[in-house]
């Protein structure tokens, strides 16, 4: 994700503002409303990002009640098992989970 970004910022497709992109390390240096992160796993791959997150195994990120996790694409059909499995983790942990089946999210 971190390449398709750099490549779509080369080729002007993304426009990042200075000092709006941090390193994963430094998120403990910023509060809850100053953070956004966008990660991989919208369709409930075991070892991505987001997987590893609700189920408490990422090694920086811990989501905490009241987070909002945003999956913003369409579910690929076969993966509804893993997918809700990662929207049961996440909900699990308190955080609010909006995807497709509960509003008009779409990448």
């Amino acid at each position: 994700m971190v390449r398709n970004m750099g490549v779509a910022r080369d080729l002007g497709y993304l426009k990042v503002p200075a000092n709006t992109l941090i390193e994963l390390r430094d998120i403990d240096n910023f509060g809850p409303s100053e953070v956004v992160i966008i990660s991989t796993g919208s369709q409930g791959e075991p070892l991505s990002a987001l997987s590893r997150m609700a189920n408490r195994e990422h090694q920086v990120v811990t989501l905490k009640a009241g987070d909002t996790v945003v999956l913003a694409s369409s579910l690929i059909p076969g993966n509804e098992n893993s997918v809700y499995r990662v929207i049961n983790g996440l909900s699990r942990l308190g955080a609010n989970v909006v995807h497709k089946g509960n509003a008009l999210v779409h990448v």
